[in-house]
């Protein structure tokens, strides 16, 4: 009865074998032609001045616990605001379609890359958190209270409270943290969760 001998072969794997020949680059004009008139609101959103909301600038004092961080705080210029402003009440229905479809067409690094934010989107707003882990969540955040957020914004307008611009605020620490326990609960508090807006 002959024999058969297996002689063992090498296995060659092509190098793109993580990244397809199929997969194509994202096309950056293609997401700035998908953001329209709010690819300026999030690059001077993405600008502004960001920080991690702590308890004590709510004027709460609780000892040992004033500086935990409890949300996020973005301070806009008044040629900022008055960006938001006209994207919010202009298009309040179009905005967050717009970003859904620009994240749909590669993600939250492209839109960075596409609007030119890499510079800023290292800047670490606290807690460890940089602006570019938290911008795009943000503004779907924007999107989804625009008709909130453009009340807020026409009321302090007409109070004579935004001469040098307002502070956004969302308190979003509690969905976080519940949201590790129940991720779907969540969601939904994040969702209803309003966004604060403040005189600078």
């Amino acid at each position: 009865m002959p024999r058969v001998v297996l002689q063992p072969r090498e296995m060659e794997l092509p190098d793109n074998i993580f990244h397809p020949a199929s997969a194509q680059p994202p096309n950056l004009d293609a997401i700035r032609e998908l953001l329209g008139m709010f690819a300026p609101v999030i690059k001077c959103v993405a600008k502004a001045k960001w920080k991690a909301t702590q308890l004590d600038d709510f004027g709460i004092s609780l000892p040992g616990l004033e500086t935990v961080p409890v949300g996020v705080t973005v301070c806009l210029s008044r040629p900022c605001m008055d960006r938001l402003k006209e994207a919010v009440t202009t298009s309040v229905g179009g905005f967050l379609p717009a970003l859904v479809a620009a994240m749909a067409a590669g993600g939250t690094a492209p839109i960075i890359a596409a609007l030119e934010l890499t510079s800023v989107a290292g800047t670490v707003i606290g807690a460890g958190v940089t602006i570019g882990q938290v911008l795009v969540p943000a503004v779907l955040v924007l999107a989804a209270h625009g008709a909130l957020i453009a009340g807020q914004l026409m009321l302090h307008d007409t109070l004579g409270n935004a001469a040098n611009g307002v502070c956004l605020n969302y308190p979003a620490l509690p969905a976080i943290v519940t949201g590790v326990l129940n991720p779907v609960v969540g969601l939904v508090m994040l969702a209803n969760t309003p966004v604060i807006v403040t005189p600078r």
